[in-house]
């Protein structure tokens, strides 16, 4: 006999936008077989179609490393949320505004998405980065070294062991990426737009 999983939505109170990056969001549980899975569904204000419009919204891009994650807290929120530590291995472009982070320096990186219950919560199109992944960055500055991706999945791009860029955003229909150019390639590409 098959067990029946039971979906449940709550609707929680949203932070600031330079945090989330969306305009709204949904935690949806889904209860079966002694399993809980929640995934956090986020309405991003803008899916980018290319990278100068991505280039242009962004304080920052970094290519670097995922060197480990923690549990972040958002005065008054109670949505889950963590901050990855990366390692910066290039410093791809910065606005005037903002003082880039030198190579080998650490920043924090902050998603949305965490531990809840013994249950982890992500945003399905944008999972929590896992330390050792490699990845080029485009980032919002929220403090001092510290930072959101901008777009959530369009401006967060994935290396491969082969060296082939992959956009996260390639499941929403994005061509963000599409042609998986290898790191020097994509890296190039951002500086020339």
């Amino acid at each position: 006999m098959a067990r029946r999983s039971t979906l449940h939505r709550l609707r929680l109170a949203t932070i600031p936008l330079a945090v989330l990056g969306a305009l709204a969001l949904v935690l949806v549980a889904e209860a079966g077989a002694g399993q809980t899975r929640t995934v956090i569904s986020v309405l991003y204000p803008r899916a980018y179609q290319d990278l100068q419009s991505l280039k242009h919204d962004s304080d920052i891009a970094v290519r670097g490393t995922v060197v480990s994650t923690a549990p972040f807290s958002v005065p008054g929120s109670n949505i889950p949320t963590t901050e990855a530590t990366i390692r910066v291995v290039q410093e791809i472009f910065n606005k005037p505004t903002v003082i880039a982070p030198s190579i080998g320096t650490n920043i924090g990186v902050v998603q949305t998405g965490g531990w809840v219950n013994g249950s982890l919560a992500q945003v399905e199109e944008d999972p929590l980065l896992t330390p050792g992944e490699n990845v080029v960055l485009f980032l919002h500055q929220v403090g001092e070294r510290t930072y959101n991706v901008e777009g959530g999945p369009w401006g967060r791009f994935e290396i491969g062991v082969d060296g082939r860029v992959t956009s996260r955003a390639n499941a929403q229909g994005s061509p963000l990426g599409a042609a998986h150019p290898t790191t020097a390639e994509f890296i190039a590409e951002i500086q020339n737009v």
